[in-house]
């Protein structure tokens, strides 16, 4: 209200800003001056005839002249007051009339006492900026926790906005309140990979497993169950994970460069775990993924070939695998693909020539 009160006065300190200079202006009547001016003149007329300043003749033409200047400024005196009085009468109430009505209007179909109404108390509706619609949500949902779609509406928007760790919370509130669909088991796992900034902390993990448990046509929920394996060492179980969807997926299908890269990955990772042949040549772990790994590495290596760490943990698999033709093929054809970068081609050398690791690295 006080603001109000401010705002009135200085409405009408404005106003008056304006009234007054017109209020001043014409107070003196029009053509009041002229007429004293043409006196004072007919009066140095005479004045100067009584002292022989000037001829009779033109004194008599001067006082024609001045006389009938004086008769025009005595009609101006007569009439002109009241053209000026109208005009300055009008002005005057329209500019007066303007906030008068305005305020007049304001008190009748205006609230002044109304306080200001906070954004968390206004509704929501189409128009509702996104910010403030999340904070017509999040109260709705303080007071109906139970609200699964509503929890189902915020849960991405927090993703959109950049906030994780809420949109986690909002999809544990839906699988706790019985949502347990595939899609919002990976939708929560994706959600808590985010907000660990890509780590996979087991909650993460068990979401997906739970997911691809649900539906296992699920390709989110599959690719990601994938990667918790590779995020836990488990890169044979990874690729063959990967492997599983590539193989039934259409020619065309969105995700297939991320699963293909994410694929490669594992590989890369997992061929420095595998250990070196133990005594009587039998391998550690299983031959035949060790050699999958090995070829997808190859594979990989054939269509990007300016990687010198590639290439010699290539060569080193090799090595370990008992393969040595294959390990001097590979060094020859990385050595002719880095043909000029003599570090590169130390490194090739190296993991062709020195001493096998016990593991490759």
């Amino acid at each position: 209200m006080m603001l109000w009160i401010v705002l009135a006065i200085l409405t009408g300190l404005a106003t008056l800003s304006v009234l007054v200079p017109l209020a001043r202006a014409g107070r003196g009547t029009v053509g009041g001056d002229d007429v004293e001016v043409y006196r004072d003149q007919l009066g140095e007329i005479e004045r100067d005839l009584d002292r022989g300043l000037v001829a009779r003749e033109e004194a008599a033409a001067a006082r024609a002249e001045i006389a009938r200047r004086l008769l025009k400024a005595d009609e101006a005196k007569a009439s002109g007051p009241t053209r000026a009085s109208f005009a300055k009468i009008v002005t005057i109430a329209v500019i007066a009339f303007v906030p008068a009505a305005s305020l007049g209007a304001y008190t009748y179909v205006g609230a002044p006492d109304l306080p200001d109404q906070p954004v968390a108390s206004r509704s929501c509706g189409p128009e509702t900026p996104l910010t403030d619609l999340v904070i017509c949500i999040e109260r709705h949902l303080a007071q109906n926790p139970d609200d699964v779609e509503g929890w189902r509406v915020v849960a991405p928007v927090y993703l959109r906005i950049g906030r994780p760790q809420d949109a986690a919370r909002a999809y544990g509130e839906i699988v706790r309140r019985g949502g347990t669909d595939s899609a919002t088991l990976a939708d929560l796992g994706e959600a808590i990979v985010i907000a660990a900034d890509g780590r996979f902390p087991p909650a993460a993990i068990e979401a997906f497993n739970a997911a691809v448990a649900a539906d296992g046509d699920n390709m989110k929920a599959r690719f990601y169950a994938a990667r918790g394996l590779a995020a836990e060492g488990r890169f044979d179980e990874a690729v063959q994970a990967f492997d599983a969807m590539l193989a039934n997926a259409p020619p065309d299908a969105p995700w297939l460069a991320a699963v293909r890269a994410s694929r490669a990955e594992a590989v890369e990772a997992g061929a420095p775990a595998m250990e070196a042949p133990a005594e009587g040549g039998a391998p550690a772990v299983n031959d035949g993924m060790i050699r999958q790994m090995v070829a997808s590495l190859a594979e990989r290596l054939a269509a990007e070939p300016l990687d010198p760490q590639g290439w010699a943990r290539l060569v080193r698999s090799y090595r370990v695998l008992g393969d040595e033709p294959a390990a001097t093929a590979a060094a020859a054809r990385g050595r002719a693909a880095l043909a000029g970068d003599v570090e590169a081609i130390a490194l090739i050398d190296d993991a062709a020539n020195g001493p096998l690791p016990n593991a490759l690295n």
